[in-house]
């Protein structure tokens, strides 16, 4: 229930604190005295949008606030925002390029707050739609007489549905993020190649001897002719010596001077081997050529992937294990397409036991609309909520229209076209006081000139049925009709004056 509405400098408002009535209120003016500011300002309270042309010339910014009283379904919904409190407070504040709305004086966005408004209040005007109109709020209101048990079994069926999409779109995007760094064909360029660990080097090292082979031999071959192979070599020389000292081992003074020369004899024999390979170690021009080929090979690899040929190693086993994941990602996916067409066919099922359930339900609010519409002199009026099938969502495959005709040879059409302003009117009545039957939830409406083009017997049937609708719930009637604001348990009238050079807008309680 709305207990207070307080606007302080709102274009030409200066100040007004308005509370309201928990049945009947009117807000009374004449056409222009500045009453459907009033609408205005409640209705901005919940925009997304930030219009600082709508501050006043009364201060520096605009502050609208709007007090309520939760009952246990809005407190439940609104307990979801982290807010505990049955009575709340929410404040917009606008300045100059700036805007803030508050609950209790804590921030909250404003996106929050316009998904709160249809929970806390009703605007019906020809001038804001109506969110009673829409398929989304019909069908929540049709689904309060849905059959518990079949709706929770299609928000089971569809779940588990959702859930397989989204283990699905998951796999999906991680093959999409694997294909995009195309494993298969880097693959095929590093085993095209094939490099071996440490080969870089070795073939590095090899060209090197290659290019001094000749040089190597000369001196392999020298050395080996010094060392061993002359008459008087260095090592037949060092042998005879060492030979002939050990024949004098009786004498302790050569012992130490026997030692070394062994060990250099020792020393001398050591690179024997490598030298005479040395000395035969023959290097063709088609071993050259390989070795550069091969040395091209890595090198042009080591150029694509910007990394050393160890590195490259490491990328291959890298993107072996990404291949090997990505087939069992295809595997799991294929196993999951399978469940979700079982699944599909299951959420389908059960999206029309739901829509069967619905369209029944339909009929009685239908009739029930006609009904109320039949004791506003639209006697032959028709009504059809039209049924059409949408993508499967979380609703069902519903989506739903409501649709009027006043005269019985007038084919029913949405309300904006075939409807007058007083058809209009009395249809809108019709229509919440059924919907109020369905959810048995006290809500507060405000109506913009409900009255507008009706008679005055179809006006007294109308004030009649406004009084029954507002034995459960709250209504804000903003009117100029004299007639409606009698019926009005608290009444405000709204003025305009100019003072100081500016225009004001004023109300007062008079009932």
């Amino acid at each position: 229930m709305l207990k207070k509405i307080e606007i302080e400098n709102f274009l030409t408002i200066e100040r007004i604190t308005i509370e309201p009535s928990p049945r009947i209120t009117a807000i009374v003016g004449e056409s222009g005295s500045g009453k459907s500011l009033i609408l205005k300002a409640v209705n901005f309270v919940f925009s997304q949008k930030t219009d600082t042309t709508l501050v006043g010339s009364f201060s520096e910014l605009t502050k609208i606030s709007l007090t309520f009283n939760l009952n246990p379904v809005q407190k439940d919904i609104v307990s979801e925002f982290g807010i505990t409190d049955t009575d709340i407070v929410i404040t917009k504040i606008i300045k100059r390029g700036s805007s803030k709305v508050l609950i209790n004086h804590e921030p909250i966005t404003a996106k929050a707050i316009a998904s709160l408004r249809p929970t806390l209040l009703s605007i019906v005007s020809q001038e804001y739609k109506f969110e009673l109109f829409s398929s989304e709020k019909l069908l929540q209101l049709i689904d309060t007489q849905v059959e518990k048990s079949t709706k929770e079994n299609f928000l089971n069926s569809f779940n588990t549905y959702a859930h397989l999409q989204e283990d699905i779109g998951t796999i999906q995007e991680r093959l999409k993020q694997i294909d995009n760094s195309h494993p298969e064909l880097l693959l095929e360029a590093i085993e095209r190649v094939n490099p071996k660990e440490g080969e870089y080097e070795e073939l590095l090292d090899k060209l090197s001897r290659i290019k001094n082979s000749k040089a190597i031999k000369e001196i392999a071959g020298r050395a080996v002719i010094e060392l061993y192979e002359k008459e008087n070599s260095c090592e037949e020389v060092l042998n005879k010596i060492t030979r002939e000292l050990e024949k004098l081992n009786n004498c302790s003074s050569l012992a130490a001077t026997l030692e070394p020369l062994q060990e250099a004899l020792e020393l001398i024999r050591q690179p024997k081997g490598e030298l005479y390979a040395l000395t035969s170690n023959d290097f063709s021009e088609d071993d050259l050529d390989a070795i550069n080929s091969r040395l091209f090979q890595l090198e042009k690899l080591k150029r694509q992937f910007g990394k050393e040929i160890d590195e490259i190693i490491e990328k291959r086993d890298e993107l072996r294990k990404l291949l090997s994941e990505k087939d069992e990602l295809l595997f799991q996916m294929e196993k999951l397409q399978e469940e979700l067409k079982k699944q599909e066919l299951e959420v389908k099922k059960a999206a029309e036991l739901l829509s069967g359930e619905r369209k029944k339900i339909a009929k009685n609010i239908e009739k029930t609309i006609v009904k109320y519409l039949s004791k506003l002199n639209l006697e032959k009026s028709t009504v059809k909520i039209v049924f059409k099938e949408k993508e499967l969502s979380k609703s069902g495959f519903d989506s739903v229209d409501i649709l009027f005709s006043a005269n019985p040879d007038i084919k029913p059409n949405t309300l904006d076209k075939v409807a007058s302003g007083g058809e209009k009117s009395r249809f809108i009545l019709a229509l919440k006081m059924t919907l109020s039957e369905l959810s048995n939830v006290q809500e507060t409406v405000i109506f913009d000139e409900i009255e507008s083009g009706l008679s005055a017997e179809a006006l007294n049937k109308l004030l009649k049925l406004i009084s029954k609708y507002s034995e459960r719930n709250q209504l804000i009637l903003i009117t100029h009709s004299e007639e409606v604001s009698k019926n009005a348990d608290v009444v405000y009238k709204v003025e305009k004056e100019f003072k100081n050079g500016k225009t004001l807008s004023k109300a007062e309680m008079t009932k």
